[in-house]
């Protein structure tokens, strides 16, 4: 259970004070030495000992941030975790990052603590993308036992980078500590969120504009399966400006209705909508002709994703401005959806920019009028009395299908009459996949035939996504785990025409595993219900798919004279309590046709399944996955 502790930190008084530097030469203490696993974290294979900085100002009120970050490797896999990466914006010089010390200790084989410090050639600043660059470095002479030591230095231009605070990362953390000190005649919200069993510290010295956290004993947040934004279950602080004395009391988007008034008047945002595209009065002419405002709005969707290429950059706006993303033809995201918003207005489609926080970047809390929760921009577009929700940097998802990124989400449409927050949900479309096997066995033991996959909906475009992004990866799925699965003849049809089901055929060869007299048929070819995803019993995040799911599996496996069918799987029906998944399985044997038919199928009607209901949820995946496992038996005669 999440706790949200919100308070508002005011700095009227607040002078400047030299900010706080870190040395690496705290004494290692004699636990951290001899520590050889995390008492509250046993499966991590590294532990951060402390992490602390402390943030403040400098006479041009840049933001200047120091860290001091101590770590020890507990297992070999953890060694990886001396590799550092530090990124930083770099774009127009807003942040810098100084490396300022570092050290690896290492007891040797006399017990003696020995230490050696880092180099500073073995450091380097490495270019991501126009935007961002990050400084590398990695230790020498890493392994087990070892405790490394780095402190650098985070020089921003203005308050305007101030980061959330993450007590919490990927493996545990003994003590996590940072101190900010806010800018004179400056006002900043803050906000807590954490679990109810791990307490946070927090101090704040009156008329210094200086306040202090501190959490201790938090455990690693690893990835789990269809799991919500790692930042919706992370121990951290978020801040933002709320205020500002200017001789009277300036309020910043304190409400949802200032953001929206803000942002509509904010020469990166709301200002670019409307701007003039050259070369589109043509196009725009002719689809204005279509009395339908929905094949308007495809028409325009297909156009501008077929005209504009996606930088790979998220934004929130239009960073260089939309009139010149649209000569360039490629832009942020936020760029291409403004102006697909513009064209869209164009065409006589009632159109609105939408802030959303995509699941992979976390939940909105819509109590706390927070912009940050947002990391970039859709067009939201009613046509013929339908909501539509686009995204014109993504390739695969139809314009009457709700963008898989954003499903079960919260976003904010940006219009003083029409906006506000709204949830998002796709009651109408599901992931629907149908797979169709045939198949004879061999003299010699092998099962061949052709394979039928029919995907519709959020099936297609993932699918879909999937091939285009990396075919090879793609085909090999098909080839089984071990690779015993030859494949040829692949075909597919329909990607192009997003109106109908994508399809695959093919032919196929596979050698069955044997034992003896004995050979076993799976019953789950080539479907995409060959693991079970819900093996751990302990669960720290939702478990959220986006979307409703149905699965076919159908085959029909020719069995050849001499031999015989030593064993079926039963039939059988499961349905767990609130009957928002089913499972059922028939499999006959027809003695005149020689022919072994088996149907299975799986439905799930809930697309989100919080973590109160991940026992029950587990429970029901075990014994489906036990009974997928089963498999038909046959011997020769």
């Amino acid at each position: 259970m999440k706790k949200l502790i919100a308070c508002l930190l005011p700095c009227v008084v607040a002078t400047y004070l030299n900010a706080q530097e870190f040395l690496v030469s705290a004494p290692v203490k004699p636990e951290e030495l001899s520590m050889k696993e995390c008492s509250f974290d046993q499966e991590a294979d590294a532990v951060v000992l402390m992490h602390e900085a402390y943030s403040d100002h400098d006479e041009q009120y840049r933001l200047i941030t120091h860290h001091r970050v101590r770590l020890k490797i507990l297992r070999e896999k953890g060694i990886s975790h001396a590799d550092i990466r530090i990124p930083f914006y770099s774009k127009e010089n807003f942040e810098f990052v100084e490396v300022t010390n570092g050290r690896i200790y290492n007891q040797g084989d006399n017990g003696v603590l020995q230490s050696q410090d880092l180099e500073k050639k073995s450091i380097y600043k490495k270019n991501i993308n126009k935007y961002w660059s990050e400084v590398v470095f990695t230790f020498p002479s890493v392994k087990v036992g070892s405790i490394i030591e780095y402190t650098y230095k985070s020089n921003m231009a203005n308050y305007g980078g101030l980061e959330d605070w993450q007590f919490q990362k990927s493996i545990p953390v003994v003590e996590s500590r940072y101190t900010l000190v806010i800018l004179p005649e400056y006002e900043f919200a803050y906000r807590v969120q954490k679990r109810d069993d791990l307490p946070v510290e927090i101090r704040q010295e009156k008329g210094s504009g200086k306040i202090f956290f501190s959490m201790k004993n938090i455990p690693g947040l690893r990835n789990e399966p269809y799991m919500d934004a790692r930042k919706d279950y992370l121990q951290m602080v978020t801040f933002q400006l709320s205020g500002q004395n200017v001789g009277y009391k300036r309020r910043f988007m304190t409400t949802w209705e200032e953001v929206i008034r803000e942002l509509g008047t904010n020469p990166g945002f709301g200002n670019q909508v409307g701007k003039s595209l050259s070369g589109t009065d043509e196009f725009i002419s002719l689809v204005k002709l279509d009395p339908s405002q929905t094949n308007r709005l495809t028409k325009v969707y297909n156009y501008l994703r077929s005209n504009m290429s996606w930088s790979g950059i998220y934004s929130k706006y239009a960073v260089d401005g939309v009139k010149q993303a649209w000569a360039k033809k490629t832009g942020t995201s936020g760029e291409i959806n403004l102006a697909l918003v513009t064209l869209l207005r164009e065409a006589g489609i009632e159109s609105y920019p939408m802030l959303v926080s995509e699941r992979e970047h976390g939940k909105v809390n819509a109590d706390y009028p927070f912009i940050d929760q947002f990391n970039t921009v859709y067009a939201y577009a009613i046509a013929d009395g339908k909501k539509f929700y686009l995204d014109g940097t993504d390739r695969y998802t139809p314009s009457h299908i709700i963008p898989h990124s954003i499903l079960n989400t919260t976003a904010l449409v940006v219009n003083r009459k029409a906006g506000g927050l709204i949830q998002i949900k796709d009651e109408q479309f599901e992931y629907r996949d149908y797979v169709n096997v045939i198949g004879s066995l061999s003299p010699e033991g092998k099962l061949n035939g052709t394979v039928f996959i029919s995907s519709t909906d959020y099936a297609r475009s993932q699918r879909l996504y999937a091939y285009k992004n990396n075919m090879s990866s793609y085909l090999k799925a098909f080839t089984g785990e071990t690779g015993n699965i030859a494949i040829d003849s692949f075909n597919i049809k329909n990607e192009e025409t997003d109106t109908l089901p994508l399809q695959h055929n093919f032919i196929f060869s596979s050698a069955l595993n044997s034992t003896g007299d004995y050979s076993f048929i799976p019953t789950i070819l080539f479907s995409e219900l060959d693991g079970n995803p819900f093996l751990s019993k302990v669960r720290f995040s939702n478990v959220n798919f986006g979307y409703r799911q149905t699965f076919y599996l159908n085959s029909y496996i020719n069995i050849p004279d001499g031999v015989s069918i030593d064993a079926l799987p039963k039939a059988v029906r499961l349905v767990n309590a609130d009957k928002s998944i089913s499972f059922s399985r028939s499999v006959l044997f027809d003695e005149k046709s020689r022919k072994v038919v088996s149907r299975i199928s799986v439905e799930l009607k809930k697309s989100l399944y919080d973590t109160g209901e991940y026992g029950a949820l587990h429970e029901f995946y075990k014994k489906m996955y036990e009974y997928l496992g089963e498999q038909i038996v046959i011997k020769k005669s």
